[in-house]
């Protein structure tokens, strides 16, 4: 509830003492995904027609499960480029305190 306490362990984490948010972050990034496949398949998509369009379940599946792969790229290849970017001016934290430190900036 506190993201700048939250930051602060993370930032002082240099033994790997705390537990990893990577469940937290795969759930978070599959949220968005499961609520457009319910939204998609129970109330449909309303494309400047009168009526919804209503797509099959496994389309909608399809289409949300892309959608997660596509998020955990975008999220991963950023951790990965901030590491990246942290290595090259010096700094000297490990993979595992940019993720987590990610996770803390998509949750708050």
């Amino acid at each position: 509830f506190d993201p700048g306490q939250a930051l602060r362990n993370v930032a002082n984490d240099d033994e790997g003492r705390s537990p990893s948010l990577m469940p937290l972050t795969l759930m978070l990034l599959a949220l968005p995904p499961v609520f457009a496949a319910i939204g998609g398949s129970v109330f449909g998509w309303q494309l400047g027609t009168p009526r919804p369009l209503f797509l099959s379940v496994e389309l909608t599946l399809l289409i949300s499960m892309l959608y997660w792969l596509l998020l955990c790229f975008g999220f991963f290849s950023t951790v990965l480029l901030a590491r990246w970017m942290g290595a090259t001016y010096g700094a000297q934290a490990s993979g595992e305190q940019y993720l987590d430190l990610f996770t803390i900036v998509e949750l708050f």
